[in-house]
C-alpha cells in the first residue's frame, strides 16, 4: 500500500501516522510538508536572513522528524516532499502526481494559528478522490466502528476498508441507522395498513443489511463483536454511539455531493469527522474502480 503522510511537524500529525500503523501491515510512505506563508514570521533571526533558506530549513527539519516517526512505526519512507503556499492545494497537487491508496493527516480543529489541518482536512476530503485517514488524538485501543446503510455502496466501503486495514486483534462493531417512522406525516400514519406495510419493509431491510454485513466480515474470518441498530438521523446516532463506546476508529463512506449541498447540508461523514475526537477513515467511491 502507498500512502501520503501530511505533516506540519506537530504531535497531532505524528499521532496520525502512529494511529494508522496500528491498523496496517508495512506500507510505503511519501511525506509532504507544506508551509503556509501566513503561519510563519517574515524573518526568524534577522531581517537580512534569506527567507527561502529559512523556510527550507524549517521544512527539512519537519520532514526529518516525520521520517523518524515513520521509521519507528516500522514503515518505509520513499520520498520527502516540501512545498510552500496553500496547504490543501499543494496536497491535492501531489495526489495528482502520484497514485496513493490513502492520505494520512492530523486535524487540529479550527481554532488558533495551529489550525493547519482543521479546515485543510475538510477541503481535501471534499476535493480528492482518494481514501482519507484523519486523526486528532493518540488512540491506544483497536475498537473499530463500521457504518452501513444497506446500499451496495456501503458494502463496497466496508470491503475496501478491509483491504486497507489489518484487522488483527481488532474489536469490530457495526452500526445501521433506520429512518424514524415518527417523522412520517400524520395523514400517512392514519392509514394503518400502509403503515404496517412500511414497518414490515423496514424490518426486512434491517435483517437483510445485518445478514449482508455479517457475510462480508465472515469472508475475512472476522467476528463482529456487536451489531448496533438504531433509529434516527445517521450522523447524530453515530456520534452518540461513539460518545458511549469511545471507538478508536470510525469507518465511513463519502457520498458525492456538489458544493451547494455540502454548504447547506454537510454530509454524514463530514459531520462525524468534525465532532469525533478519535480517528476517522473516509472511503471515497472513486477508489472502488
Amino acid at each position: 500500500m502507498k500512502a501520503l503522510f501530511c505533516t506540519d511537524g506537530s504531535e497531532i500529525s505524528f499521532n496520525a501516522i502512529k494511529n494508522f500503523s496500528k491498523y496496517s501491515k508495512q506500507f510505503v510512505v511519501d511525506i509532504i510538508c507544506v508551509l503556509d506563508w501566513h503561519f510563519y514570521p517574515m524573518y526568524t533571526q534577522s531581517p537580512q536572513q534569506n527567507y527561502q533558506e529559512t523556510y527550507d530549513e524549517i521544512a527539512d527539519k519537519i520532514l526529518n522528524l516525520a521520517q523518524n516517526c515513520v521509521n519507528q512505526t516500522g514503515n518505509i519512507v520513499e520520498s520527502k516532499i516540501k512545498a510552500f503556499g496553500n496547504i490543501a492545494e499543494e496536497i491535492l497537487k501531489q495526489t495528482k502526481k502520484r497514485e496513493y491508496d490513502l492520505i494520512i493527516l492530523g486535524s487540529h480543529g479550527k481554532k488558533g494559528l495551529r489550525s493547519w489541518l482543521g479546515s485543510v482536512s475538510r477541503e481535501v476530503i471534499n476535493t480528492t478522490k482518494k481514501n482519507i485517514f484523519v486523526s486528532k488524538t493518540d488512540t491506544s485501543g483497536k475498537k473499530i466502528l463500521f457504518t452501513t446503510d444497506g446500499s451496495e455502496y456501503s458494502q463496497l466501503v466496508i470491503k475496501k476498508a478491509l483491504e486497507l486495514l489489518d484487522m488483527t486483534e481488532c474489536s469490530v462493531y457495526t452500526i445501521y441507522v433506520e429512518n424514524d417512522l415518527n417523522n412520517i406525516p400524520v395523514e400517512l400514519k392514519a392509514d394503518k395498513i400502509w403503515l404496517q406495510k412500511i414497518i414490515e419493509q423496514q424490518k426486512q431491510k434491517r435483517e437483510q443489511v445485518l445478514k449482508q454485513t455479517k457475510e462480508i466480515f465472515k469472508e475475512k474470518n472476522i467476528e463482529i463483536k456487536r451489531e448496533i441498530t438504531l433509529i434516527g438521523e445517521p450522523a447524530e446516532k453515530i456520534i452518540e454511539t461513539n460518545q458511549e463506546i469511545d471507538f478508536d476508529l470510525i469507518v465511513l463512506g463519502s457520498h458525492s455531493k456538489n458544493a451547494l449541498q455540502r454548504l447547506i447540508l454537510g454530509s454524514t461523514s463530514m459531520r462525524v469527522l468534525e465532532r469525533a475526537k478519535n480517528s476517522v477513515m473516509i472511503i471515497s467511491p472513486k477508489s472502488f474502480y
